[in-house]
């Protein structure tokens, strides 16, 4: 069975992001609402079908941080002439951060009768519209010794810090169970400790998922780094160990020890310092874990 439907109201929201030429953005939006009937009843007077009862328009600049470093609004048609104050109350946005929490504390300052309905319902798109914008230019901040930590990081769930995305796209970040920790030795530290260790006889090696290998004891000592998966290591009269990435194993010569295998397999940079080299053998117990 059909329907007719009379129109009667239409909401019109434009928002568009630009770069400037000092390195900031800006990101204009309108908002726009119009009756499809006559309006005798509006404060001011009548409105003809189609002329704005509501026409707000903003400018908010970001730099690449997503701080506010300017917000501008007006209300070009309004039914109150206090409702330009409101727009003009948008000021107060100004060093907020668009960034987890934006509208809690962008309610905290233009709430209520502090600002403008219509003007506070753009902001969440506007900040939206914002990353999406300088998104060219936040990449370049993700990685390198001074990486910043991306703003929408546990902003949704694709997002998560504990997910796949953040895990593969921003691996510095991200915080799931398998995670290096923060404090982690570097690849080319453990190099160097490798050698004025005396370990040089060195490789990176691979070990399947879930191998088990029963006890057995090497003729060196082993000194080596986690760099992906797990294993957990028990050496006679001490209780097991896991290590994950990050981790620093320690096993002197001729400790009897067995090795299992997590279900993603070991990868490790490993260091071997032979008896034959003249350099001498660990003093410490048969397995440590160096500080992470």
């Amino acid at each position: 069975m059909s329907v007719t439907r009379t129109p009667l109201h239409t909401r019109t929201i434009k928002i568009d992001g630009y770069s400037r030429d000092d390195g900031l953005f800006d990101v204009d939006a309108r908002l726009t609402d119009i009756k499809h009937y006559r309006m005798t009843n509006w404060p001011g007077g009548s409105k003809d079908p189609g002329e704005p009862m509501h026409d707000m328009v903003v400018t908010m600049t970001v730099d690449t941080d997503g701080i506010i470093r300017d917000f501008k609004a007006r209300a070009d048609a309004h039914p109150h002439r206090v409702c330009q104050n409101g727009a003009q109350n948008f000021e107060r946005l100004i060093g907020l951060s668009i960034g987890k929490g934006f509208l809690k504390a962008a309610n905290e300052r233009i709430g209520g009768v502090e600002g403008c309905t219509h003007i506070r319902e753009m902001l969440q798109q506007m900040a939206t519209i914002a990353f999406q914008s300088m998104r060219e230019a936040r990449q370049k901040t993700y990685t390198g010794p001074q990486a910043k930590r991306p703003v929408l990081l546990d902003s949704c769930i694709a997002w998560s810090a504990a997910g796949d995305w953040v895990k593969v796209r921003f691996p510095g970040f991200y915080a799931g169970p398998d995670a290096v920790p923060a404090d982690a030795m570097d690849r080319g530290s453990f190099e160097v400790m490798l050698q004025q260790e005396g370990y040089l006889d060195t490789e990176v090696k691979t070990i399947a998922a879930n191998v088990v290998i029963a006890e057995h004891s090497h003729d060196f000592d082993v000194l080596a780094m986690v760099m992906a998966g797990e294993a957990t290591i028990a050496c006679a009269g001490e209780a097991p160990r896991t290590y994950r990435p990050g981790d620093i194993v320690r096993v002197a010569a001729g400790v009897v020890h067995t090795e299992q295998y997590g279900p993603q397999g070991y990868t490790f940079l490993v260091g071997r310092r032979h008896r034959h080299s003249g350099a001498a053998s660990q003093t410490q117990p048969a397995l440590s874990e160096a500080s992470r």
